[in-house]
């Protein structure tokens, strides 16, 4: 399966650590301005939808975090590439992110 984004599992880890529902955190974020749907979200949070610079802004508005928050953490060298290369490698193994839609 190929990703469309890195961002969309640690939004989700973000959004339950503050006890928000998916409707819930789509409300916060249209009430800033930016009209996104909850299934765009879900997407996103499954990460089969692309997140622009713009939307990141939106998450980590909402979110109340820093935009390097959204994404996953570095390894210890600080390559990031090298990082998100790993990253999405063991992503491809045969576990999809969960999608329940809550």
């Amino acid at each position: 399966m190929n990703y469309l984004n890195v961002v969309g599992p640690q939004i989700r880890k973000l959004r339950y650590q503050q006890g928000c529902s998916q409707s819930q955190l789509t409300v916060r974020i249209q009430l800033k301005g930016w009209n996104v749907s909850r299934e765009s979200l879900a997407k996103i949070e499954c990460q089969l939808h692309k997140v622009t610079d713009t939307e990141l802004l939106y998450f980590a508005d909402v979110l109340k975090v820093p935009v390097a928050a959204l994404y996953p953490p570095v390894n210890g060298n600080g390559h990031l590439r090298e990082s998100l290369e790993k990253l999405l490698e063991r992503r491809k193994k045969p576990h999809p992110p969960s999608c329940s839609g809550s």
